[in-house]
């Protein structure tokens, strides 16, 4: 089944308080509560790419797929929307040396060139 991310989104992009941005950016405080906090099982495309607005990025970096009953092949598109929980980069970077965080911040800059 698909189900929506944002808080693993919000969290690798520094976003500390995720209901008033969503509501700075013009969401009433219930949607966003529901968006943030119950599980849905459907979403309006509007409001997808709306999130999608909000956030700068593509459905694919907000939906995420947990297979339910039989999976299906390995090479099926759908693997690509599996995440693994605890995939925030701020917790990774903070127990990173830092002899490594400056190859990472090249390795960003040279990300930022493309």
């Amino acid at each position: 089944m698909l189900y929506l991310d944002l808080e693993t989104i919000m969290a690798n992009k520094g976003i500390k308080e995720p209901s008033k941005l969503l509501v700075k950016a013009g969401i009433t405080y219930p949607a966003a509560y529901r968006l943030l906090y119950v599980p849905l099982t459907t979403i309006n495309l509007a409001r997808l790419e709306q999130l999608c607005t909000i956030l700068n990025c593509t459905p694919n970096d907000v939906l995420v797929w947990k297979p339910e009953g039989e999976l299906p092949g390995k090479k099926h598109p759908l693997h690509s929307l599996r995440r693994e929980k605890n995939s925030i980069i701020t917790e990774q970077l903070q127990a990173l040396p830092v002899s490594k965080l400056d190859a990472v911040r090249k390795f960003i800059e040279e990300l930022g060139g493309e």
